[in-house]
């Protein structure tokens, strides 16, 4: 595929990951509509190798691919790993209409035009898998396989906005005794930033403990995101892939950033149904996956809950290669592992 002729490539701004390992792969561009992304982009060795696109969520920048990144640039793959709209070193509109998902699956094909990147491997987490589903709606084309991880498939015309989450915290409190979307309360406010940008290591301590319940009773449960910043609380971290210098690389991106504000965007815009009349079109649209699909869970995750992601995945990934693969013993943020 031929590259774009129109992207500005700039240098990219890397004081905040100056001590990562996949700094060296770092670039920034400004595509066609404007926007200007900061990503990872390393080509295969070998032509037939395939790329991997990996698309992140909350609270999160492509640093959370670190893993993956170094493995499969070292196993020869391309890969392009892109900080998204409003996070990392990504241009963060203040409009919360700029966070529509139709208007972001285009910047994300821009930016793969840029590169001259035709087809990839969709690799999505959290917001991430909804960003490669509205991939697979509208541009399906781009992907060879999706590969969704700690949340399903989201079908076109499945919209999230303030009453759905209402709706699903209702249904999952009477059903398993409690709420699974309690934090969308709070990440929904249009001053949500100014609760919990003073409370960064709090946040990230809390996100990524291997403790279930603290997680479930503290982050999905109603109020109790908001009531563990107010008490500044730290979570016990560690384990074989998250340490504490892993959490103050995610500080250190989430302030140099200026702060959770362009993350909490991508909440605020669904909650107001930024996206509400796309979706309503899209139920018209061809839902079923006919590419091959993984579907990677958590046994353990308050959030993704695994068979909530399995209803919504399996009726439309009619050629499902791998399914339901738990990753044992690991919470919501399991693409750190």
């Amino acid at each position: 595929m031929i590259k774009a002729t129109t992207c500005q490539f700039r240098e990219a701004n890397i004081s905040d990951i100056s001590n990562t390992t996949y700094v060296k792969w770092v670039k920034s561009a400004t595509i066609p509509s404007g926007e200007t992304y900061r990503y990872v982009f390393s080509p295969p060795f070998q032509p037939e190798k395939p790329y991997l696109l990996f698309l992140h969520g909350f609270p999160e920048s492509s640093y959370s691919w670190t893993n993956q990144i170094d493995y499969f640039i070292r196993h020869g793959y391309g890969v392009i790993a892109p900080d998204l709209l409003g996070t990392g070193g990504t241009d963060s509109p203040a409009e919360l209409s700029a966070y529509r998902f139709r208007d972001m699956v285009s910047q994300i094909n821009q930016l793969l035009d840029c590169e001259g990147v035709g087809q990839v491997i969709g690799v999505g987490h959290d917001f991430g898998t909804r960003m490669l589903s509205r991939i697979h709606t509208y541009s399906p084309e781009r992907l060879s396989a999706l590969a969704f991880v700690g949340m399903g498939y989201a079908a076109p015309g499945t919209d999230i906005n303030e009453d759905i989450v209402y709706a699903i915290n209702n249904a999952t409190l009477a059903s398993r005794g409690y709420t699974i979307f309690g934090y969308w309360l709070l990440t929904s406010k249009t001053d949500a930033a100014s609760i919990i940008d003073p409370h960064l290591s709090s946040v990230y301590t809390l996100a990524f403990t291997e403790n279930t319940n603290l997680f479930r009773d503290n982050f999905a449960q109603i109020g109790g995101f908001e009531a563990w910043l107010q008490q500044d609380r730290q979570a016990e971290i560690g384990g074989e892939y998250v340490s504490k210098v892993t959490q103050e690389q995610w500080v250190a991106i989430a302030r140099a950033q200026g702060g959770l504000s362009g993350p909490l965007k991508w909440y605020q815009s669904m909650w107001r149904g930024i996206n509400t009349r796309d979706e309503q079109e899209n139920i018209s649209r061809p839902g079923a996956i006919e590419k091959p699909t993984l579907l990677l869970l958590a046994d353990r995750d308050a959030v993704g809950e695994p068979s909530m992601q399995l209803n919504s995945t399996v009726p439309h990934a009619q050629n499902l290669r791998l399914l339901g693969k738990l990753i044992s013993n690991y919470t919501h943020f399991s693409e750190v592992c």
